[in-house]
């Protein structure tokens, strides 16, 4: 069998499946058919007791939310920290990790809801600013709250309350809205620096996305990325060199990091499905973020430096629409949603990952 051949069909096709047997040797046993046919029958044989091995790992908790292995990282479901009908949307961790800040949306109303990250003492935001109130009154469409992120004793969000989506600053003490910056474009996916010094945001211009800058000192914005592609969904590391965000600049949506001090970008992903939605560990050294493939979103885990990509979730009935690492980067926080229904219900669970 040649070399070439299976590096270039793992490279091009089916690199995120590197580590599973059934993959690996199934295409291992094809072009072996392929270049050897007078060993048919031990080839036939092989296939045979690989679909049997792979049949056998269909029924075992490998291929179930619960337990699920991949190589040297392990995930089960930890905790369904909330439970209701209600859709959760976007969460977030606070600074210490003790607490929870993510979007409820109950019948067609939305809110900024706060709990603890066990899920006890919720508390719900959104509900006294007049400013608010007089936005809700004048509109007639469906005002949608996303992305919030905490920030000191505030909590910025994105909303859609005078039309286009903007970005808005609500005090935790007052509950008081203001919005932060003006523009007459459409904004949202913002993301705060580690020195809370900016924000990084994606802005529609002429129905392309690009990313821009707040800053909190000069309160003035600036052009980051802007290309005849799409940058969007952009997350800054802790340690503030680069930033991951999904671009669709290689043909679909990949994962791609762009490098604060050489000033470039490259793309950090190849899967099969397009990738979104990324967020980077607290060591800035691994990358999760969720990928199409199987007809679900999945969550998958990569090195910041492009190796070792791992599928970790394979859930059939659901799928994952948000994955955060912890700030000890122990846990991900994660949403899924059922299959075949209209709205996302009792859907915020934590991921503990387990080292060996």
């Amino acid at each position: 069998m040649s070399k070439k051949i299976v590096k270039d069909y793992d490279k091009d096709n089916l690199y995120i499946f590197k580590d599973n047997f059934f993959v690996e040797n199934t295409i291992n046993i094809l072009y072996y058919i392929k270049e050897k046919p007078l060993n048919s029958f031990f080839i036939i044989l092989s296939t045979f007791i690989v679909l049997v091995l792979f049949l056998n790992l269909l029924k075992s908790e490998k291929f179930d939310l619960k337990t699920i292995s991949s190589s040297k990282i392990k995930i089960k479901r930890k905790v369904e920290i909330l439970n209701g009908d209600f859709s959760v949307i976007e969460p977030n961790f606070s600074e210490d990790g003790k607490k929870i800040i993510f979007v409820k949306k109950y019948k067609n109303e939305y809110f900024l809801s706060e709990v603890n990250s066990n899920g006890t003492k919720e508390k719900e935001y959104l509900k006294k600013d007049n400013y608010l109130n007089n936005c809700l009154n004048k509109t007639n469409f469906e005002k949608k709250i996303s992305k919030p992120i905490f920030y000191n004793n505030k909590i910025i969000f994105v909303s859609n309350f005078e039309g286009k989506n903007k970005i808005y600053l609500l005090n935790k003490k007052t509950e008081k809205v203001n919005l932060l910056f003006k523009t007459k474009f459409d904004v949202s996916s913002p993301c705060l620096s580690p020195d809370k010094k900016s924000l990084i945001f994606q802005i529609l211009i002429n129905n392309n996305y690009d990313l821009w800058v707040y800053n909190f000192r000069t309160k003035k914005i600036k052009k980051l990325l802007q290309t005849k592609f799409d940058e969007a969904l952009p997350e800054w590391s802790e340690n503030g060199k680069f930033i991951t965000y999904t671009s669709n600049q290689s043909g679909k949506f990949e994962i791609w990091i762009y490098n604060f001090e050489k000033k470039r970008s490259f793309q950090l992903t190849k899967t099969i499905g397009n990738s979104s939605n990324s967020s980077i560990s607290p060591d800035n050294k691994k990358i999760i973020f969720l990928s199409e493939i199987d007809n679900n979103k999945e969550v998958f885990i990569i090195n910041s430096d492009g190796s070792e990509l791992k599928r970790l979730t394979f859930t059939k009935k659901k799928d994952e629409l948000s994955c955060r690492f912890s700030k000890n980067g122990e846990e991900i926080l994660a949403t899924y949603s059922e299959k075949n229904m209209d709205k996302i219900k009792a859907n915020l669970f934590i991921l503990e990952k387990i080292k060996d």
